[in-house]
């Protein structure tokens, strides 16, 4: 156990995957009770719930099934120290062993097509075929040998581009032509052509953060950001399927008059104010100064704001800093300019 890998599932390098051994340590809790003695599962399922956020489905060998989040298993939990699980054993990534080894043959270049890296090499191993011949009949064995790896290294590298091939039509899937409409005409996912807030602007936000996190769409900072976010996916509130990260349009009553909850608005003690949820109650969040409008055009500015203000973990929908990081998003209701699904 002392040489086990200990498991950091905050970010991708740490993921842990399908056919994975990984312990549960004592004191863990699996199947509602904490586990008396460690565990050592196998990863049957790996399925993404949100950013950063996995549900692993387990089985024992008895055979028993269990399910766990990612964020329960590294160490830490809502602030609480908790039993850290670790790896056993790795599953084999057969991609990963492939590229390790990859043959590069001079003249079949990389960032052609499968179909041109095919030609290019069938056509070296045809030249190959042709020059043993010669070599055979002139008896020079050196030259012989020579050829024979030389064509050995053919079929190796046309094997491998196939198998490349073969994975790659497996997991190609054609963006939608919302998305699509994106990409050819250069807009930024962040400028969506859909409505905000529709069903068709949270699916196309969903379809861009997959592409992104599969290497398969290049995004701009500000889209980077934005994926970074919950938008585009859902959750229960009260029992009732709702977007995440999206201002909500809910009327409550809050010290007998009615409001509406993240709709932010100008006024108050501060700048802008806005309603929200804290547990049961609901609280006036007061935010922002004048400033704010002023770096909302000025990009170098709200670069050094989000900086110095640790935007990206600003998640408190409750503080201050949430929302002022988050004023751009507000911006055209607000009637501060152009609105963006990002903050600063």
């Amino acid at each position: 156990m002392k040489n086990e890998i200990k498991i950091d599932l905050k970010n991708y390098d740490g993921q842990v995957l399908k056919g994975d051994s990984i312990r549960a340590p004592k004191g863990a809790k699996l199947g509602g009770k904490k586990l008396d003695k460690s565990k050592v599962l196998k990863v049957v399922k790996n399925s993404r719930k949100g950013i950063n956020k996995y549900q692993l489905s387990l089985k024992d060998k008895e055979g028993k099934n269990y399910r766990t989040m990612n964020f329960k298993m590294d160490g830490e939990y809502k602030g609480k120290k908790i039993p850290k699980w670790s790896m056993v054993r790795k599953a084999e990534n057969k991609m990963d062993d492939k590229s390790k080894h990859e043959v590069d043959i001079p003249g079949v270049n990389k960032t052609d097509t499968e179909k041109d890296q095919l030609k290019a090499l069938s056509k070296k191993t045809q030249a190959a075929t042709k020059h043993r011949a010669t070599a055979e009949k002139s008896g020079n064995t050196g030259w012989v040998k020579m050829l024979q790896k030389r064509k050995a290294k053919y079929a190796k590298k046309r094997a491998q581009i196939m198998s490349q091939k073969e994975i790659n039509e497996e997991y190609l899937i054609l963006p939608s032509k919302g998305l699509n409409y994106h990409i050819e005409n250069n807009i930024p996912i962040h400028e969506c052509v859909f409505r905000y807030g529709t069903t068709s602007h949270l699916d196309l936000i969903n379809e861009a953060r997959k592409m992104h996190i599969e290497n398969r769409i290049k995004l701009n900072s500000m889209d980077k950001s934005l994926m970074e976010t919950s938008l585009g996916e859902y959750g229960i509130y009260e029992g009732s399927k709702v977007p995440l990260d999206l201002p909500m349009k809910n009327e409550i009553e809050h010290r007998g008059k009615d409001v509406k909850l993240n709709k932010p608005k100008r006024g108050g003690s501060k700048a802008y104010y806005v309603y929200v949820k804290d547990g049961d109650k609901v609280k006036k969040v007061a935010f922002g100064s004048g400033g704010l409008k002023a770096r909302i055009g000025n990009k170098e500015a709200s670069q050094q704001f989000a900086k110095r203000h640790q935007c990206d973990k600003k998640k408190d929908r409750t503080s201050p800093g949430y929302w002022s990081c988050n004023l751009p998003r507000y911006a055209k209701q607000l009637g501060l300019g152009k609105g963006a699904s990002r903050y600063w």
